[in-house]
């Protein structure tokens, strides 16, 4: 290979286009020129038009007003629950666990295992001192909330077709 050679142009039709190179779909602009084109006024034109692209790209702040974060799950949680009482929450997720959490500071009460799929319902009883939990294979779970124990459990298949958290508890 020559080491004088300019580069090649790009492919005006696009077919030899990479990821990343030039897409024609992303012209937001055309400006013509010509010979009456001011060079000033396009220089101006085109430092306004770098402002206006810099002040759409600046991230909006946001600000993080949680007074508490529970972040035990690993990936998705799809179901929660708040005891009669509030003080306690319940949730359960993608990784086959409930857990059982104070809503004050996080910290976690217990967790709900053996499940064998996403857990996807949980919910208090009417007073609180029971929480079922199921997952999405059909696995349901009764723990007694001041204990920790389980007890009760239940097989019925596939609860895939149930809206994910609801129940008719509380």
């Amino acid at each position: 290979m020559k080491t004088n050679t300019p580069p090649m142009s790009p492919d005006p039709a696009g077919e030899n286009e990479e990821d990343g190179d030039f897409d024609f779909g992303d012209i937001e602009e055309v400006i013509e020129l010509n010979a009456d084109t001011n060079p000033e006024e396009l220089a101006e034109r085109l430092a306004g038009l770098q402002e206006e692209s810099e002040d759409m790209e600046e991230e909006e702040v946001i600000v993080d007003m949680a007074t508490t974060v529970f972040s035990k799950h690993q990936g998705s949680v799809f179901t929660c629950s708040l005891s009669p009482n509030g003080s306690v929450a319940a949730t359960g997720g993608e990784d086959d666990l409930a857990h059982v959490w104070k809503i004050s500071n996080g910290d976690i009460c217990f967790s709900c295992s053996g499940h064998k799929d996403s857990v996807t319902h949980v919910c208090f009883n009417h007073d609180g001192t029971l929480l079922a939990t199921a997952d999405y294979g059909g696995y349901i779970q009764v723990w007694e909330v001041a204990s920790t124990n389980k007890v009760w459990e239940f097989e019925v298949g596939d609860l895939g077709g149930l809206p994910m958290g609801k129940c008719g508890c509380g």
